[in-house]
């Protein structure tokens, strides 16, 4: 792997949030990032919550889209061309052509205190990923199912 010093990049976001009613609620968002190096990304996430019993529980679910052009100077494999190789090079597949999808769910409910900001809270989430290689071919996809149990408190 041979690649420039330097990387610059910028990125580009646009928000939304919406109330829908006193208890539910939109957010969306998109992403736009290019940097030096050739790679442009677009992100789109959207989530929905819901405020139920006196804001005790949250409910959420968010969806996740994002996908990727390859760097200028990626290639799954190199050849000699007249008997050189390019001057950059990565076969890095981070730096290739890619998308992925995830959908979560997430429930938060609060346990005792006077008010939900003073009550230990019970977190659980579910959700699942599928990340696809355009151009990586000793891996083209990944799927996984992702959990977790949390339980926060504040002293």
């Amino acid at each position: 792997e041979v690649v420039p010093d330097r990387r610059f990049a910028v990125a580009l976001v646009v928000r939304g949030r919406r109330a829908l009613t006193p208890r539910w609620f939109l957010h969306a968002d998109y992403r736009l990032c290019a940097d030096t190096w050739g790679v442009r990304s677009h992100t789109v996430t959207a989530r929905a919550l819901a405020a139920l019993r006196g804001g005790r529980v949250t409910l959420s679910g968010q969806l996740r889209g994002y996908d990727q052009g390859a760097a200028e100077l990626y290639q799954a494999s190199y050849r000699e061309v007249d008997g050189a190789i390019p001057a950059w090079r990565s076969r890095d597949r981070a730096l290739g052509g890619m998308w992925s999808a995830a959908a979560e769910v997430t429930a938060d409910v609060a346990l005792g205190g006077a008010t939900p900001s003073d009550a230990t809270h019970l977190v659980v989430s579910v959700g699942a990923v599928r990340f696809t290689w355009r151009d990586f071919p000793p891996q083209t996809r990944r799927d996984a199912v992702i959990t977790a149990v949390a339980v926060v408190a504040s002293f």
